[in-house]
């Protein structure tokens, strides 16, 4: 699961919904600037399913209110990230 704090709320993105978006960007992949990888069907399909294991967990997420990481993985410590000017980001 994604998670974006907004304000005062969380915004929660499941894998398997940037999975599926995942996929239709892979569907326009490709142009004058870059070859269309090859074979498409593929890239196109691993795309769509690269995050289908975490269906299960998402019918029934679970959230540590402090953190807001998964509470079936290891504990993570809360995280701030920027992105520089320079395009590189920092934690």
């Amino acid at each position: 699961m994604i998670i974006q704090e907004q304000g005062d709320h969380l915004i929660l993105i499941r894998q398997t919904d940037h999975a599926v978006l995942s996929g239709y960007f892979a569907r326009e992949c490709g142009n004058e600037s870059f070859a269309r990888p090859e074979p498409i069907e593929s890239f196109q399909l691993a795309a769509t399913e690269h995050d289908n294991g975490w269906n299960e967990w998402e019918l029934q997420p679970r959230i540590d209110p402090v953190t807001f990481c998964r509470t079936a993985l290891c504990p993570c410590p809360r995280m701030s990230t920027s992105i520089s000017t320079n395009g590189e980001s920092s934690a």
